[in-house]
């Protein structure tokens, strides 16, 4: 795993290889521990084969972590009120 950073982002790249396919399934092996993920066959490029190394780059999406913090905040707010009405 590499980890970069870029500008307000850190970019974490993590390298996986396409062990198999199950019908729809990919089974890949993911990180230096070899973690084993299934993934649709659909969500991956049409020309992977197995044996294939893939690098997966993972970002924080700060915009949609903070909308579904905000609607979590609201749920608890709602339930508070609810149980001081009772």
């Amino acid at each position: 795993m590499r980890v970069a950073p870029i500008g307000l982002l850190t970019l974490m790249a993590i390298t996986a290889t396409i062990d198999r396919f199950e019908g729809d399934v990919a089974v890949l092996l993911v990180g230096d521990e070899e973690t084993v993920v299934n993934v649709k066959r659909s969500d991956l490029p049409p020309e992977v084969r197995r044996g294939d190394v893939l690098r997966l780059e993972v970002t924080v999406n700060h915009k949609e972590t903070e909308r579904r913090r905000e609607s979590v905040r609201g749920k608890i707010e709602r339930l508070k009120r609810r149980s001081e009405d009772m």
